[in-house]
C-alpha cells in the first residue's frame, strides 16, 4: 500500500509492487490508487485541509481519504468519493436508510 515517506529531502510511496516513486514537490501525486498532496515539499498528514476551495483529509501517512468516514483528533469527518469533504451538507449512508451530516 501506497505510504508517503521523505528520503534525503525527497518524498517517495511506494507502487503496487513496492517500488519507491518520488512524488512530486508541489500539487497532486497519485501512486497505486492513492491520491497524496503536497506545498513547498511538504506533504500532508493527519489533517484537513482546503485545495482549490475543496477541503481533502489525509491519513497519518499521507494518503487522501476517499468515499469514507475517518477521525482526526476525535473529530468524525466523511469524504466524498473523489475526495472532498461532506461540509454543512446532508449525505445519506449507503448501509442503512439514515441520514446523517458532516460539516
Amino acid at each position: 500500500m501506497a505510504e508517503a515517506v521523505r528520503i534525503s529531502g525527497y518524498t517517495y510511496a511506494g507502487d503496487e509492487n513496492g517500488a519507491p516513486v518520488k512524488l512530486k514537490t508541489n500539487g497532486w501525486s497519485k501512486v497505486a490508487g492513492k491520491w497524496f498532496y503536497c506545498i513547498g515539499g511538504q506533504y500532508l498528514f493527519n489533517t484537513i485541509f482546503e485545495i482549490d476551495g475543496n477541503y481533502y483529509g489525509f491519513d497519518l501517512e499521507g494518503r487522501m481519504y476517499d468515499d469514507q468516514e475517518f477521525y482526526i483528533n476525535s473529530q468524525a469527518f466523511r469524504a466524498k468519493k473523489g475526495g472532498s469533504l461532506y461540509r454543512k451538507e446532508w449525505y445519506k449512508e449507503k448501509r442503512f436508510d439514515v441520514v446523517s451530516g458532516y460539516y
